[in-house]
C-alpha cells in the first residue's frame, strides 16, 4: 500500500524523510520512497514505520487524519498501542473494509467497519479519532473516496469507559 499524508491530533506527520523529519525514528523492512505526482511513502507489502507519540498528546482528545491506496484486503494502516495497559487504537483494512477500534480493556471498546471496500488502488481518504466530552467518550469514523463519505458515530458513558491513556505509545504506520 501506499500512505500519502498523514496527520495526528491536526498535526502533520513526515513521512517520507524518515531521516530529518521530527519524531521519525525507524522504517522496517522493504520499506522504499516512490516520489511520482506526490511525495508519500510506499510500504511494498511487509513494511512498517514507527513514530514516538506525538509532544502535544491530550488524553481527551485523539484523531488520525491520512490517505492511502492499496489493493490488500487485509493490511494495518495504523496502531497506537499502551503495550502496558493493553489500550490501543487502531485502523485497518479488513476485507477491504476500513475498521476502526479503540479498545479501552476489559473488554470495553468501540468498533466501526465501513459498509463499501477501499482496497481499489484509488485514494482514499480516512478520519478516525476518539474525544472524551461532557461525560461520554465518543468514537468516530469519516471515509472519503471520489467525493463520497461514509460516516460513523458511537459513543460510551464515561461509568463503563477507562480513561484511554496512550502518551507513552509509539505510532505504527503500515503492517505489523
Amino acid at each position: 500500500g501506499v500512505l500519502y499524508q498523514l496527520s495526528v491530533n491536526k498535526k502533520t506527520v513526515g513521512l517520507w524523510n524518515f531521516v530529518t523529519s521530527l519524531g521519525c525514528r525507524e522504517t522496517h523492512s522493504v520499506v522504499t520512497d516512490i516520489v511520482q505526482e506526490h511525495s508519500c511513502h510506499t510500504f511494498s507489502g511487509d513494511g512498517y514505520a514507527t513514530q514516538d507519540q506525538i509532544r502535544n498528546y491530550d488524553p481527551r482528545y485523539y484523531a488520525v487524519s491520512m490517505e492511502f491506496k492499496t489493493f490488500d484486503q487485509d493490511t494495518l494502516l495504523v496502531l497506537v498501542a499502551n503495550q502496558v495497559n493493553g489500550q490501543y487504537l487502531s485502523t485497518e483494512l479488513r476485507n477491504g473494509k476500513v475498521y476502526f477500534k479503540i479498545n479501552y480493556g476489559n473488554g470495553v471498546k468501540l468498533e466501526f467497519t465501513s459498509k463499501d471496500t477501499y482496497n481499489s488502488g484509488q485514494w482514499v481518504k480516512i478520519e478516525a479519532g476518539r474525544a472524551f466530552r461532557n461525560g461520554l467518550e465518543t468514537g468516530v469514523l469519516r471515509v472519503t473516496f471520489n467525493g463520497l463519505r461514509e460516516d460513523f458515530v458511537d459513543s460510551l458513558p464515561a461509568i463503563t469507559t477507562k480513561e484511554l491513556d496512550l502518551q507513552a505509545s509509539k505510532l505504527f504506520f503500515g503492517g505489523v
